[in-house]
């Protein structure tokens, strides 16, 4: 596998409680590669989930500067589609710097700086035959905004490469599928889904759930329902069944009798 398997790493040997070194970046571009319509959307949606603070909401004037920014990019040259330069086009936003300060913490010099840095370009290629990921440094990151970022970027790498519908198996495959479960996805359109048949009330839900809700189509071939997959009513446990570094914590926690649940 020759080039075709990646082992992330971003911490220093021995230490993976501690700050990657400066100026280690990953090899993610997608700044310069998001720029179609699809792109676009999906990049808005992406940096709203990574700017986004619990304790402080984006106002209706910054989510639509995200979106103008977004689009701005898509047009700029090649050498200025990277996080370096986006801070900029927020400049002019009245909330005295609040959104532009939220973008530098993912410039070089930023909070998040490693993970894209000013990469102009995309390194990370998918295009062996068979990859393999090693993803424990990702899950046991400190930092959600991290885990968001790469994996949410991931994911969207490997979703340009399923070409499942294209294939002359693909049909047959999909209905040999009993139980779908269908996820929201607002950079799609009804065209996306026309190989499994959605009724205009489940392509309703899959088009148009809004971002952050935990919803999903569960489908088989005579019915289908919406469930609410928000499982923070399970507390603390959600830490245990989450595994990782931070579910054991939280299970040995709850063994000794030190914890909430």
């Amino acid at each position: 596998m020759d080039g075709g398997l990646y082992k992330f790493s971003f911490h220093p040997s021995g230490s993976p409680k501690s700050e990657p070194p400066a100026a280690h970046a990953a090899m993610f571009g997608n700044m310069g590669s998001e720029t179609d319509p699809q792109g676009k959307a999906w990049l808005t949606d992406w940096l709203t989930a990574l700017l986004d603070r619990d304790d402080k909401k984006f106002s209706a004037v910054q989510r639509q500067a995200i979106s103008d920014a977004v689009n701005q990019n898509a047009v700029s040259p090649n050498n200025l589609r990277n996080f370096k330069h986006f801070p900029d086009l927020f400049s002019h936003i009245d909330d005295d710097g609040d959104l532009q300060q939220r973008v530098r913490e993912w410039c070089l010099d930023g909070r998040f700086g490693w993970v894209f840095g000013e990469n102009e370009i995309e390194n990370f290629s998918m295009n062996n035959q068979v990859m393999g990921f090693d993803m424990t440094n990702v899950l046991d990151a400190g930092d959600e905004k991290e885990k968001t970022a790469i994996l949410g970027y991931l994911f969207r790498l490997i979703e340009k490469k399923l070409q499942l519908t294209s294939s002359k198996l693909g049909d047959s495959m999909l209905q040999a599928i009993r139980t779908q479960i269908v996820l929201p996805n607002r950079n799609a359109d009804a065209s996306n889904y026309a190989s499994i048949k959605l009724n205009d009330r489940e392509l309703h839900t899959v088009l148009n759930t809004p971002a952050g809700m935990r919803v999903a189509l569960i489908r088989n071939d005579t019915e289908s329902v919406t469930v609410n997959t928000n499982l923070a009513a399970l507390g603390e446990y959600l830490n245990i069944i989450g595994g990782g570094n931070t579910g054991e914590k939280a299970l040995e926690q709850y063994k000794a009798g030190k914890s909430n649940v």
